[in-house]
């Protein structure tokens, strides 16, 4: 993908809060030292993001992570106004209760999880919504990807299960 292309998933497709999530990630990667990512790395991403005209040599080691996001940002399913939140909800839940994620606690990783948890016993919407949506922006964030290795899981299993969860929320 070229850089302009790259940028525009992230500067049109992405809302603000998506991109916070990525940066997040990125800073988050760089705290952890995960994959080389340094704080300058970090910085240049947000600045990326951002649209900032910044040179990134197209075989460094950021942009190979920032074509991965755009990436998985183009098969992550999204939940719309008119699909069953519930449904959704549920179907999340039960599916992430078989994740063994010790290996995470105390991270986002652990985090993500135990709001999905909040959000199946939440009796009011707005909370359910604010949980679902964050959920769906951690989705973007490289360094909960980084756990779910930790784990031996496939850093694209919080995807699959989403999109699955969305899949559930569109049945009748």
């Amino acid at each position: 993908m070229r850089q302009k292309e790259l940028q525009k998933v992230f500067t049109e497709k992405m809302n603000k809060m998506q991109c916070l999530a990525v940066v997040a990630g990125f800073f988050g990667m760089a705290a952890e030292g995960y994959r080389g990512i340094t704080k300058t790395d970090a910085e240049d991403a947000r600045r990326f993001v951002d649209g900032e005209n910044i040179n990134i040599k197209d075989d460094s080691n950021l942009y190979f992570w920032l074509e991965l996001v755009a990436m998985r940002f183009n098969f992550i399913k999204w939940l719309n106004y008119s699909d069953d939140l519930d449904k959704y909800i549920n179907a999340l839940a039960d599916s992430l209760t078989d994740i063994d994620y010790k290996n995470a606690l105390g991270s986002d990783l652990e985090g993500v999880i135990y709001e999905m948890k909040i959000a199946r016993r939440s009796n009011n919407f707005k909370e359910k919504i604010a949980l679902v949506s964050n959920f769906q922006e951690n989705l973007l964030n490289l360094e909960i990807m980084e756990h779910l290795e930790d784990c031996y899981y496939n850093r694209d299993l919080l995807i699959d299960l989403n999109n699955k969860a969305v899949q559930a929320s569109k049945k009748l």
